[in-house]
């Protein structure tokens, strides 16, 4: 692609392993928290909610020449504009790397409160009325292995 700067393709380049970086200590991270059991009941799954996310990659697969200027500059702001946008929403299921490495999202109420809170769970299904040993993130959000 020889009409794409190549300060273009560094600047992708790095954003793919800063985001790969920072999902890796995040994964970590959550790991560590101080564990204790909690009823849920009322699960939904957030993964379905990735398509919009992923429908952002169609773009670039209907224009396969992106070595001009007037082709790859809007695409450029197009996806600026879409990381802006996503990177301002409070919603951890937007992340496609929670899929790629075995991470579910969830919505669920917790007994007694039914409060809804989000559930990341690694490699496991979680269904309605069940005891997860989880551990607290933030305010509403709770990991599980």
């Amino acid at each position: 692609m020889s009409g794409v700067p190549a300060l273009l393709w560094f600047v992708f380049l790095c954003a793919f392993f800063v985001s790969v970086i920072v999902f890796v200590g995040t994964a970590r991270k959550m790991r560590q928290g101080v564990k204790r059991t909690y009823k849920v009941v009322d699960v939904k799954t957030k993964d379905a909610e990735i398509f919009p996310y992923i429908m952002a990659y169609i773009p670039p697969l209907i224009f396969r020449d992106i070595s001009k200027p007037d082709i790859y500059l809007p695409l450029a702001v197009l996806y600026g504009m879409i990381c802006l946008l996503y990177m301002r929403l409070d919603a951890p299921y937007l992340n496609p790397y929670f899929l790629l490495f075995g991470y579910r999202i969830f919505e669920a109420k917790l007994e007694p409160s039914r409060n809804v809170v989000t559930i990341i769970a690694h490699h496991r299904p979680i269904s309605g009325l069940e005891e997860l040993e989880m551990s607290e993130l933030s305010a509403g959000a709770y990991y599980c292995e």
